[in-house]
């Protein structure tokens, strides 16, 4: 299990988080529902070891790791496809997962640079051209796959549907059922489109202000109720 105990995480002076509790069982999926500049980012962030919680816990399997980097965090499983992609843009497409791959060859390889083109077929088609050169869907199914590539157990999804085509979007959330299906892998989908992320996920808790304000099973989530506290009204 991932978990946060009471996480507080912030930028200088201005704090985003406040004693945030969130787990993620193996083999689960949630989703992490609010508005923008709710946190979200920002626990992410603090999960993948990008930002240093300022107070709280974060622990794998029951060892802590809150404070540790994101290279630790990769080594303990935790993988981060970040809002906007954030692709090497001088790198091929192989030498994005390549070098993803290289930063856990630690951890079981159950995916492989191979095994990801043979999944991906339209990629592999691509694989020597700059990463960023790829329309938006593409770029995004590269962003999941270079995390995949680093074996992870927990996949940190931030944003993953943004500004693609509703096609593009299917394809995306295709690529993760798939992975789901090939391993036990946990998933933490940070999605805008409500129903969207209710629809692929097991429970879903609702970020406001840096506050959890509501948690529950996405299939019995009232959704007048969600709204509410997605708008804080």
């Amino acid at each position: 299990m991932l978990c946060t105990e009471q996480l507080c995480a912030g930028y200088g002076p201005f704090q985003a988080l406040f004693g945030v509790g969130l787990r993620l069982e193996e083999a689960e999926t949630i989703a992490l529902i609010g508005a923008n500049g709710a946190g979200k980012t920002t626990l992410l962030r603090c999960m993948a070891g990008a930002i240093r919680p300022s107070g709280g816990t974060i622990t794998v399997g029951g060892r802590e790791t809150a404070g540790r980097d994101e290279l630790h965090q990769l080594r303990m499983g935790i993988a981060l496809v970040p809002e906007g992609r954030k692709l090497f843009p001088t790198l091929t497409v192989r030498e994005n997962l390549e070098l993803a791959q290289r930063a856990s060859l630690e951890r079981s390889p159950t995916w492989t640079v191979e095994s990801l083109f043979d999944e991906l077929p339209a990629l592999a088609a691509l694989q020597g051209r700059p990463a960023t050169a790829l329309s938006g869907g593409q770029q995004q199914l590269v962003a999941i796959a270079r995390a995949l590539a680093t074996n992870p157990d927990y996949l940190l999804c931030d944003e993953i549907s943004l500004g693609l085509s509703p096609a593009a979007v299917d394809e995306v959330y295709g690529l993760l059922a798939r992975a789901r299906r090939r391993t036990r892998l946990a998933v933490l989908l940070v999605e805008q489109n409500v129903a969207r992320a209710l629809g692929e996920s097991e429970r879903f808790y609702c970020i406001q202000k840096g506050r959890i304000v509501l948690e529950g099973r996405s299939a019995d989530a009232d959704h007048a109720q969600v709204a509410q506290a997605y708008f804080g009204v």
